[in-house]
């Protein structure tokens, strides 16, 4: 796993990006409505968010998922 993927980073958002698969996203998504960034993909006609780190599953993006802009750029220390 690249530690520019899992260490603490900061982010430019784009709130009006229109997410499209493969694209970094900041969601939240239930059931437990934690906000985190998220990767885009799409399998069988059906989109999924999957986190970054794969020791967690994919979600199904559903109604109740809220994507609140696409990731434009991240900032990562590099001395961490």
């Amino acid at each position: 796993m690249d530690p520019a993927e899992t260490g603490e980073m900061a982010i430019v958002v784009d709130p009006l990006g229109l997410p499209v698969p493969g694209s970094l996203v900041v969601a939240r998504c239930a059931p437990d409505e934690t906000i985190s960034v998220k990767r885009v993909i799409s399998r069988a006609g059906r989109r999924y968010l999957e986190p970054l780190d794969p020791r967690f599953p994919r979600i199904e993006v559903t109604d109740l998922t809220k994507i609140y802009g696409v990731v434009r750029q991240k900032v990562v220390d590099c001395d961490r």
